[in-house]
């Protein structure tokens, strides 16, 4: 998502939410598939049920990745804060990234534009009872600052318990629950993945026509 912003003093030239993932998702990175099998009186630990989550988690990405591509399926529209312009919203909406993971905001996401740099002070600048009545005031400098909005996949471990078995005294806490989650980056650089789609924005439409583009 490209936007360009004005921005009413100075320029934005810092990023926010600068985070970068470097893990290789490619298909063949996705182990092979091994599920659990159930019988009565096994005992089940924490291997096997971890495992049986990441074997669904894995099914679908390798599904996503293969068949449809990624891309935003729907939503995630960036528009102006209606009220405040140091601020952008990212609307609603589901994309996938090129891991095959899922990303998905479910409320409008409000964030700030970094802050500009504060100009250094002007020595040669007159004092201001120097100035003759005749002289207009300095006009605000209005500077344009071309911007990326990317969304990342993310996950949140939240309502940490204590483990109980975890060391004698049980004082060891570990996540009840992880949630899936997005973080919003803004980036002052074209990010690498928009070469690739402007360059398959020209190839025929039916040879990419499962691709989320």
């Amino acid at each position: 998502m490209q936007a360009n912003n004005p921005t009413k003093s100075g320029t934005m030239t810092a990023a926010s939410g600068t985070a970068t993932s470097t893990m290789t998702c490619a298909p063949c990175d996705i182990p092979a598939f091994c599920r659990s099998y159930f019988y009565t009186g096994k005992l089940l630990t924490e291997g096997d049920l971890n495992r049986e989550q990441r074997y669904m988690i894995d099914k679908l990405r390798l599904h996503y990745v293969t068949q449809h591509g990624w891309g935003v399926a729907c939503g995630l529209m960036v528009r102006p804060h209606p009220q405040c312009p140091d601020r952008f919203v990212v609307t609603p909406g589901l994309a996938v990234d090129d891991c095959g993971r899922e990303i998905r905001l479910v409320k409008d996401c409000v964030t700030m534009f970094p802050q500009p740099p504060q100009p250094a002070p002007d020595p040669c600048e007159p004092a201001a009872g120097e100035c003759q009545e005749d002289d207009e005031p300095p006009r605000p400098k209005r500077n344009c600052q071309t911007y990326y909005v990317c969304i990342q996949y993310n996950e949140c471990k939240e309502d940490f318990m204590p483990v109980v078995f975890a060391d004698c005294c049980g004082t060891a806490n570990q996540p009840n629950r992880v949630c899936e989650c997005a973080t919003i980056n803004l980036l002052l650089e074209a990010p690498a993945c928009l070469k690739e789609i402007e360059e398959r924005k020209h190839l025929r439409h039916a040879e990419h026509c499962h691709e989320l583009w």
